[in-house]
């Protein structure tokens, strides 16, 4: 069992309307991570999250990103928001339910709640930690991020096929629970992907591919699909223990 907490005193402030439409706020997130195994060589990881984390608000009427929080179909992570952002008014639920366990030079990963692609594949980036990384989402290549609403159920596989070459597949949705139409593991919104990493000695190396199929409905028994191929290209260079240069 580990946790964690952070607490964050922040603002938005400047000389344009932007900054002039936020406060300054005082908040907080809890993390308590429950880690289970039953063979000493897969893990059981469940994970309760509360916080009051809010994002800052833009101007009124004025539109900038594609979708907001409370419309709950946001297509990427906004990189105005904290890394370690939370949403809700404390109220402690499941926000990451995960088995993953070994079958030859591979791992299974089954995802029941809260599953990303960077949770299966690693993101090539050394910032990328909502506790000890960038403060902002800006801290890793978007594309891990692509479909954010069509990823939270599903599953994945790692193969190591050489000490310092992996390949990781997987296939996540956003309402793989939902027996609904368009809706359950395989006639709603998915997000497909595959990423070869490639780490010899200091440097490491992504090359990611994801296939996004979205659909919201817009209207009753009206929905509106959108498909996404998307392409990647992560490195890290480490020059020293505490210097390194990625993009």
């Amino acid at each position: 069992m580990n946790g964690t907490a952070i607490f964050a005193f922040s603002d938005d402030f400047g000389d344009s309307v932007f900054e002039d439409a936020n406060n300054t706020v005082f908040q907080s997130r809890v993390r308590l991570a429950f880690n289970t195994s039953f063979t000493g060589q897969d893990r059981l990881l469940t994970r309760l999250q509360g916080g009051n984390f809010r994002d800052f608000v833009n101007v009124p009427g004025i539109f900038i990103t594609p979708a907001t929080d409370a419309s709950n179909t946001r297509f990427f992570d906004e990189y105005g928001d904290f890394s370690f952002d939370s949403g809700g008014d404390f109220a402690v639920a499941v926000d990451r339910l995960e088995y993953r366990f070994p079958i030859g030079i591979g791992q299974v990963y089954l995802g029941a709640q809260g599953q990303r692609i960077s949770d299966i594949v690693p993101t090539i980036s050394s910032l990328d930690s909502g506790e000890q990384g960038t403060l902002s989402s800006f801290n890793r290549n978007p594309i891990y991020d692509l479909g954010k609403n069509e990823q939270r159920i599903g599953f994945g596989i790692t193969l190591d096929l050489s000490d310092d070459l992996q390949l990781g597949l997987g296939y996540l949705t956003g309402r793989g629970n939902d027996p609904a139409e368009r809706a359950g593991l395989f006639d709603g919104g998915y997000t497909a992907f595959g990423q070869l990493t490639f780490t010899p000695g200091t440097l490491k190396l992504g090359l990611t591919y994801t296939n996004v199929y979205s659909s919201h409905q817009v209207a009753t028994g009206i929905f509106s699909p959108s498909v996404y191929n998307s392409y990647g290209i992560s490195f890290e260079l480490g020059l020293t223990d505490a210097f390194f240069i990625g993009g």
